[in-house]
C-alpha cells in the first residue's frame, strides 16, 4: 500500500503556446495509476526564469482515462475519483483534512491524498 499527492500545477504548453492547470502526482506511479499518468518535463513558466535558477523538473501528470491522448481538466476530476475507487485506490480524506487543519501546508496546491494497493 503506498500514498501519494494528488495536486494541481500549472504547465506550459510549448506547442500550443498556452499554459494550462493540470493534475500531478508526486512520484513514480504504481498499480492503477501507471495507465493514467504520463510523465512530462516542465518547462520555467516565464523566458525570464533560467532552467539554472528554476528547475521545475518532470511530474507525472494525469491523463483523462478515458481519452488517453488528453491531460485530465481539473474541472473533470469527478472522471478520475471514478476511475481511482473502481480500481481499488483509496482517496484518504481524513489524512487530506488533517493536512488542510494542519499551521503549514507542505504541499502546494494540494488536492487530496491517493491510497493505492
Amino acid at each position: 500500500m503506498t500514498m501519494f499527492s494528488l495536486s494541481q500545477d500549472v504547465y506550459y504548453d510549448q506547442m500550443k503556446e498556452r499554459y494550462r492547470n493540470v493534475l500531478v502526482i508526486d512520484r513514480t506511479p504504481i498499480g492503477a495509476l501507471t495507465s493514467i499518468t504520463q510523465r512530462i518535463n516542465f518547462p520555467p513558466l516565464s523566458p525570464f526564469q533560467y532552467i539554472s535558477t528554476v528547475n521545475r523538473g518532470c511530474k507525472y501528470v494525469i491523463v483523462d482515462p478515458t481519452d488517453k491522448t488528453n491531460f485530465l481538466e481539473p474541472s473533470n476530476i469527478a472522471t478520475l475519483y471514478t476511475y481511482l475507487l473502481s480500481n481499488g485506490c483509496t482517496i484518504n480524506t481524513d489524512i487530506t483534512n488533517m493536512t488542510f487543519a494542519s499551521k503549514t501546508q507542505p504541499i502546494l496546491n494540494l488536492i487530496c491524498f491517493i491510497t493505492v494497493l
